[in-house]
C-alpha cells in the first residue's frame, strides 16, 4: 500500500485493470498477473485483454467507491486508451475522471468480503510465486480426482491399442487376400494362354493335313513322300500325337511381346520370308501409320528352343526408332538325330 491517497487510488486502479476477469469465470482460480512492464501475453479470461470496457468500469467503481454516475466517463476513458500497451497511461486516464475526494473508503476495505478474500489469496500466491496451497481435504480430493483421470486415460489408451491391433490385422488379411487373388488370376491367365496355344497348334496341324490329297493324307504316306523327295529312306510312321505335331508344325513363328504380359502368337510359317510378311501385315492392322520397317538379326537372344532370332525396328522421321516388340524366330530341331 502507498502513503498518499492519490497514490493509493492509482494502485487500486492498476490492480483492477490488471486482474479483473471476464464475467462468468469461476472464482479462486489463482489467475496470473500480467500487463506489467516487460510482461506480454493474451488471456481470454482478462477483461482488459478482451476489451470488456463495461466490466472494467464496474470493477473500478466497486474498488474505489466512486459515484456510479461516473461509469460512462470511466468507460470512455478506458475505451480511448485501450489500444495502448502501457497500462500505466490507461490508469492515469481513469484517474483523471476519478477525483480522490469522491473515494469514501480505503481500498481494499471498500470491496465485498468475498472479493477481499480472493484478493488476499491472489497476493499471497504472487508473493510465494505459486498458487495458494489448498487445504488438506481439498488436496486429498484433488489427488483422488487426478488418480481417477489417470485410470480413465489408461483405459482409453488400452481401448485404442486394441482397436489399432484389430485394424492392422484386418489390413494384413485384406492384403493377403489380394495377393492370393492376383496369383490365382496370373495362374489362370497362364493356363488359358497354354490351352489356346495347344488348340491353335492342333488346328494348324489339322489344316495342314487337310490340304493334302485324300489319297496320301495318312502319316505314313506323307513321311514316305517327304523322304522320297529328299532321297532318303522313309522312316516308320509316328505312333503318338506329339510326334505327329512335331512333324506338322512349321519351323518359323511370329510373335508379339509387349514386355510385361504373355507373348501373343501372330502365326507360324514354313519360311523366314512368310513369317516376316505375316508379322508386318499384323503390325499394319494394329495402327494407322507405320514407318519404314527393318529386321535386325539378334541371334544372341536365340537359345533353348530357338536357333534364329529377328526383331523388327520401325523408323520414323527425325532418326526416331521404335521397337514394337514383334519377333520372328526359328524353332530349333529338338528331335533325336536332328530330324524334325
Amino acid at each position: 500500500m502507498t502513503d498518499t491517497p492519490d497514490a493509493d487510488l492509482r494502485e487500486r486502479v492498476l490492480r483492477v485493470l490488471r486482474s479483473t476477469p471476464v464475467p462468468g469465470l469461476p472464482p479462486g482460480l489463482g489467475l496470473p498477473v500480467h500487463h506489467r512492464p516487460g510482461e506480454t501475453g493474451y488471456y481470454s479470461w482478462c477483461a482488459l485483454c478482451t476489451g470488456d470496457v463495461g466490466t472494467l468500469a464496474d470493477a473500478i467503481l466497486n474498488a474505489t467507491g466512486a459515484d456510479s454516475g461516473l461509469r460512462e466517463r470511466i468507460a470512455a476513458a478506458i475505451r480511448a486508451e485501450s489500444s495502448r500497451v502501457d497500462d500505466l497511461a490507461l490508469a492515469d486516464a481513469v484517474l483523471a475522471v476519478l477525483p480522490s475526494r469522491a473515494v469514501g473508503c480505503a481500498w481494499p476495505t471498500c470491496l465485498p468480503e468475498a472479493a477481499q478474500e480472493e484478493l488476499v489469496a491472489e497476493v499471497t500466491s504472487e508473493e510465494r510465486g505459486m498458487r495458494a496451497t489448498p487445504a488438506p481435504a481439498d488436496r486429498a480430493a484433488e489427488v483422488e480426482r487426478l488418480q481417477g483421470e489417470v485410470l480413465d486415460l489408461r483405459a482409453e489408451q488400452a481401448k485404442l491399442q486394441d482397436l489399432l491391433r484389430a485394424e492392422n490385422a484386418r489390413a494384413d488379411a485384406a492384403i493377403a487376400r489380394e495377393e492370393v487373388a492376383e496369383q490365382s488370376e496370373l495362374e489362370a491367365r497362364s493356363d488359358r494362354a497354354a490351352v489356346r496355344a495347344v488348340s491353335r497348334v492342333a488346328q494348324m496341324a489339322d489344316a495342314w493335313e487337310q490340304q493334302l490329297p485324300e489319297t496320301i493324307r495318312t502319316a505314313a504316306a506323307v513321311d514316305a513322300i517327304r523322304h522320297a523327295l529328299e532321297g532318303a529312306e522313309p522312316k516308320a510312321a509316328p505312333t503318338d500325337r506329339a510326334a505327329v505335331l512335331r512333324e506338322a508344325i512349321p519351323v518359323w513363328e511370329a510373335v508379339y511381346e509387349p514386355g510385361n504380359v504373355s507373348d501373343y502368337l501372330i502365326g507360324y510359317a514354313n519360311s523366314e520370308a512368310a513369317a516376316k510378311g505375316a508379322a508386318e501385315a499384323w503390325l499394319r492392322s494394329q495402327k494407322d501409320e507405320v514407318g519404314s520397317l527393318e529386321w535386325v538379326l539378334e541371334d544372341q537372344l536365340a537359345s533353348g528352343r530357338y536357333e534364329r532370332w529377328y526383331e523388327l525396328l520401325e523408323h520414323h522421321p527425325g532418326n526416331v526408332e521404335i521397337g514394337p516388340g514383334i519377333i520372328v524366330r526359328r524353332l530349333a530341331d529338338e528331335t533325336p538325330g536332328g530330324d524334325r
